[in-house]
């Protein structure tokens, strides 16, 4: 019996900015393994992380004269506990990754200073 091959049907970055760029604005998309996945809006708690760390590292980037932070890729906050995850490249080019809890800090050497992980959380019932 002959078995029908199957066709990879996983898109390359360029293939899904081609894809997403005519989506309607209010979808959020992003592509894991090949494969676009429609992302869950953001909910209060998470903006309200987001607008932390955005007011912590302007605070930081401003002193500096700076306005992006280079080598710090991702940054992951818990919605159910105080703990965070910071992806760094590298200087091979490899991606590490560090779990960070409420009394830590996270280092940002290139802003000369840190973000305490508690802040991130501020006005947030625990």
């Amino acid at each position: 019996m002959a078995v029908a091959a199957r066709r990879d049907t996983r898109m390359t970055v360029a293939e899904f900015r081609l894809w997403a760029e005519p989506r309607p604005d209010e979808e959020r998309w992003e592509l894991i393994d090949g494969i676009a996945l429609l992302m869950s809006p953001p909910t209060g708690r998470h903006q309200r992380i987001v607008s932390n760390l955005i007011r912590r590292l302007d605070e930081l980037a401003e002193r500096r004269g700076r306005n992006a932070l280079p080598g710090l890729g991702v940054l992951s906050a818990a919605m159910d506990e105080v703990r965070v995850e910071a992806w760094r490249r590298t200087e091979a080019g490899n991606w590490t990754v560090e779990a960070l809890y409420r009394d830590d800090s996270l280092d940002l050497p290139e802003l000369g200073g840190a973000v305490p992980v508690g802040a991130l959380y501020t006005g947030l019932p625990l």
